[in-house]
């Protein structure tokens, strides 16, 4: 069979393959450079800011097993105290940090200014691939380490964490495009967001499981897809507890309806973004929980 192109040439199977080949080539290698020159660029800063995460996040953390103790309430289900807050709260980190990321259409585009063949799109996807790879290469040495310390059970399905943790950064790149594409428009709005990821990480199960929480908020917590990832984490990093609610059915849905939102926004303000192109503002880099 074959077709004719824009120019009234006959264009065979064959060659339509070849050309769709070379595009996806093409595309692979625009996205792997741009994940290197990211990576690079973060190494030269601060070495992909190792140390100011594992600060923050222990910080984080002995905030919130010191209001466990103080409120003497132990976990349910035999699951230890250290690691069912860290199991939580790197998972949400990895939310908050690759979400903001994400959301910095003005500066994708100024990196990759001089290369054509380099999109926004791109530089979006692969700060939001280095992001996750980051978080998950620092999940499971932690892990690792509470285990061989006494703290932790070995984590049941790390399998099932991986895919979970995918799922989660998908899940914050589609909502990094969502909010870039309000930013643009309402700069304001990126701090009302950094309030909002607090209180939401405050009330979206790190620090309580579906037995606990109030029956008030139930309705709520269903619908709330961080709490189905909290749900699920506790279920495939601790063999003794079995969600009762979380399901993989809800975010899957929850996470490709969103993608395919964010991408569409996207695709609308991309000329926007691009006819603003200005140097990289320091809100938009500085580490202050946002991003690596």
């Amino acid at each position: 069979m074959r077709v004719q192109d824009r120019t009234g040439n006959s264009v065979g199977r064959a060659d339509l393959d070849d050309v769709f080949t070379e595009a996806a080539k093409n595309q692979y290698r625009a996205l792997f450079s741009t994940v290197m020159a990211e990576y690079s660029s973060r190494v030269s800063k601060r070495s992909l800011g190792v140390i100011e995460e594992l600060f923050s996040l222990g910080i984080m953390t002995g905030g919130m097993l010191l209001l466990r103790v103080l409120a003497g309430a132990p976990t349910h289900h035999g699951m230890p105290i250290i690691p069912f807050v860290v199991s939580g709260l790197v998972l949400f980190w990895m939310l908050r940090t690759t979400m903001f990321r994400v959301a910095t259409f003005k500066s994708a585009k100024a990196a990759f200014k001089n290369n054509p063949r380099v999109t926004a799109l791109d530089v979006l996807a692969s700060r939001a691939i280095l992001n996750t790879a980051f978080y998950v290469v620092l999940a499971y040495p932690i892990f690792g380490l509470m285990y061989l310390f006494g703290v932790s059970p070995p984590v049941h399905d790390p399998w099932a964490m991986f895919l979970l943790m995918l799922l989660m950064g998908v899940w914050a790149f589609s909502l990094g495009l969502c909010f870039g594409a309000l930013f643009l428009y309402v700069p304001f709005a990126r701090t009302v967001v950094q309030g909002m990821m607090m209180a939401v990480m405050w009330t979206s199960g790190i620090l309580f499981i579906w037995p606990e929480a109030p029956y008030m908020f139930r309705g709520a917590l269903y619908y709330n897809p961080v709490f189905h990832f909290m749900e699920l984490m506790r279920t495939v990093y601790f063999s003794s507890y079995i969600t009762a609610m979380g399901s993989w059915y809800y975010i899957g849905i929850v996470v490709s309806v969103t993608l395919a939102f964010g991408l569409m926004l996207e695709r609308v303000v991309r000329r926007r973004a691009e006819s603003t192109v200005q140097r990289v503002a320091a809100t938009e880099e500085s580490f202050d929980g946002e991003g690596l």
